[in-house]
């Protein structure tokens, strides 16, 4: 018991600090989700909605704290409550705040770049393909005879 108070701090009470790194998977086992596989914004959000559950589902509250509040926990909560791609500034922070690592934070960067660019993309208006009719509206312009 003693040995429990002092690896506490001599905190008996339940609600300690706890620290902020993860537990990781038994050796041969990788239950953790990669968000390289999501090719769209809700797929994304459901594996960042898994990595929160696989990293022990802390409080919003406790996120936020461990991310030094580069976002408040509110912003945290509606944006994993949603299936559009939140800032990047908010993974990052939902990441910290799970207890994620430097590994975890590109993953998830990177997913998250790939989908923005390819959004953007789809976004960004294209010019109207020529049409036979809109070729045939175009006046011809001719040559005058005799002047050259």
């Amino acid at each position: 018991m003693t040995t429990q108070l002092e690896s506490a701090g001599g905190n008996a009470g339940r609600h300690r600090n706890r620290t902020a790194g993860q537990i990781g998977d038994a050796d041969g086992v990788d239950v953790k989700a990669s968000p390289l596989a999501a090719t769209t914004a809700p797929e994304f959000m459901e594996v960042l909605r898994q990595y929160k559950a696989w990293s022990g589902d802390p409080s919003w509250r406790t996120m936020a704290r461990r991310a030094n509040q580069i976002v408040v926990h509110s912003t945290m909560h509606a944006a994993m409550h949603g299936d559009r791609l939140p800032k990047l500034d908010v993974v990052r922070a939902i990441i910290i705040g799970c207890g994620g690592g430097e590994e975890d934070l590109r993953s998830f960067a990177t997913a998250w770049r790939r989908l923005a660019t390819a959004r953007t993309a789809a976004c960004r208006p294209r010019p109207a393909p020529r049409t036979a009719l809109a070729r045939a509206r175009r006046p011809r312009v001719r040559p005058v005879s005799g002047m050259q």
